[in-house]
């Protein structure tokens, strides 16, 4: 065959079955396999197998795909469920780079707890936002975390809104790099608590307003 006309019927082959990833054949039972195809030609020797011509060939490898998709699919199907469980969940959750305190990732309750945007959260570390009399004790816990000494704490702390206002909440924090690997991020939970010690406060105040009026 000459090489032109190979060549001819290789472009040919390629436009009509492309490499690359798809479906093709079926597995026997008319469904058709996810499968990666590679095309490639090939020219045998001037008197092959005996013959006095030149015997050509035009090569394709199939991978049956099928295990990769399903485990794509799979991890998509958890990925969208863990989103709809960020985005509706009803207390704050932020992920956090662990050697800069910057903010990874924020859902819409800890946006509503800070008074902040998502855009401007991901702008700041939580450092920015942590009330100053805070921020020591949270910074030796998380250096402690990082260290291995614990895989996760809890703590209470106050937030800054960008009113002045100040947000009481309890904090769970977890590493989320394999024990012995290198600190990378962390995930907190928020819980707002503020209203909670308000009312803790005035119940206080009301109880003391009690006992000086039966004295």
């Amino acid at each position: 065959m000459a090489y032109s006309t190979l060549t001819r019927r290789y472009r040919f082959f390629n436009q009509n079955y492309p490499g690359g990833v798809g479906e093709i054949g079926d597995a026997g039972d008319g469904k058709h396999l996810p499968a990666k195809r590679r095309n490639s030609f090939s020219r045998g020797s001037q008197h092959e197998a005996g013959c006095g011509w030149r015997r050509d060939y035009i090569i394709a490898i199939i991978r049956d795909l099928t295990e990769r998709k399903l485990a794509e699919a799979r991890l998509q199907a958890s990925q969208d469920r863990y989103r709809e469980v960020f985005d509706r969940s009803p207390v704050g959750i932020c992920w956090v780079e662990t050697k800069t305190g910057r903010l990874l990732m924020v859902n819409p309750k800890y946006c509503e707890i800070l008074g902040r945007t998502e855009q401007d959260l991901l702008s700041r570390n939580f450092q920015s936002i942590t009330h100053p009399d805070d921020l020591a004790v949270n910074l030796d816990k998380l250096r402690r975390l990082a260290e291995g000494k614990f895989r996760h704490f809890e703590m209470e702390k106050r937030y800054l809104r960008p009113d002045g206002s100040v947000r009481w909440a309890e904090i769970e924090v977890a590493a989320m790099w394999p024990e012995a690997g290198t600190p990378v991020w962390h995930m907190a939970i928020v819980q707002d608590t503020t209203e909670r010690k308000q009312a803790r406060k005035d119940f206080g105040n009301t109880s003391e307003l009690w006992k000086a009026w039966r004295r």
